[in-house]
């Protein structure tokens, strides 16, 4: 269950990937528990992204690249000032 004021310890050797979403996923290894006990881990965190986007970031994904250009040039001479 999320919570703000819960946060994985410190560890070396553990295993992390990203997912589709761009969400970080990180898995045992060797280090401090909860306790702050030295040992192996056991345990999974899904940290997921956050990011203020940019101006300029049109598809939401924090970052301006050529998708962003696509959408604007996609929508450029649409009339959406409405009377």
């Amino acid at each position: 269950m999320p919570e703000p004021n819960n946060f994985p310890g410190s560890r070396r050797a553990g295993i992390c990937w990203i997912d589709g979403s761009g969400d970080l996923w990180l898995f045992g290894g060797n280090g401090y528990d909860a306790v702050f006990a030295l040992g192996r881990l056991n345990d999974l965190w899904k940290l997921q992204r956050f990011c203020q986007p940019p101006a300029g970031d049109l598809d939401g994904d924090c970052r301006v690249d050529f998708k962003d250009l696509n959408i604007m040039a996609l929508h450029w001479l649409e009339d959406t000032w409405h009377h």
